[in-house]
């Protein structure tokens, strides 16, 4: 019959907006989960790099401030030998200690920096992450407004029943900024 005819087109109808928006649902929270699962990957990446670099400036100031020392010390003084002779058993005097307190100021220094450019990392790839979330409710949003008037009630609907997954997302990428901080501070 015609109405049987129009009740199945409806309902035809009716799926097709429920899997469009589901479909808008799934891509966005695939591209946040991509987005999201590269984050840890890269601050790993820049914080490695940044230790790295840390650690090879401090050793870098400490042993050439310590050679240049030993050559003042040993090579260009009277008497070098013996204070040669002398540090062998008795080790380097403790004004040598102001190098390696200066040297763990410049790793604390670089270590500052690092911590600076892997929060504003973290920060801006979250923010990228709260923006796709954006336009997946703003595609839906558009998706809904363009259904015929005797859709728009149903398209809403399917619309308010998928905003409680766009929160979760959220959710998940303030839980995400909350993980790196933990593993970071450890």
């Amino acid at each position: 019959t015609k109405q049987q005819q129009q009740k199945l087109k409806d309902e035809q109808a009716r799926q097709r907006i429920t899997n469009v928006i589901e479909g808008i649902y799934e891509k966005t929270k695939g591209f946040v989960e991509a987005k999201l699962g590269r984050l840890d990957e890269e601050v790993a990446t820049v914080f490695d790099a940044g230790v790295n670099a840390a650690l090879a400036a401090m050793k870098n100031y400490v042993e050439e401030r310590i050679t240049r020392y030993k050559i003042d010390r040993y090579l260009l003084r009277l008497g070098g030998s013996i204070l040669w002779i002398r540090d062998q058993f008795m080790g380097l005097p403790s004004e040598v200690n102001a190098y390696y307190e200066e040297g763990r100021r410049i790793f604390s220094g670089a270590m500052n920096t690092v911590i600076v450019r892997v929060a504003d990392l973290v920060e801006s790839r979250l923010a990228e992450a709260k923006k796709i979330v954006a336009a997946g409710q703003a595609e839906i949003r558009s998706f809904v407004a363009s259904q015929p008037k005797e859709l728009q009630a149903f398209a809403q609907d399917a619309e308010r029943s998928v905003s409680s997954q766009f929160d979760e997302l959220r959710s998940s990428i303030d839980a995400k900024k909350h993980q790196l901080a933990q593993a970071l501070a450890q």
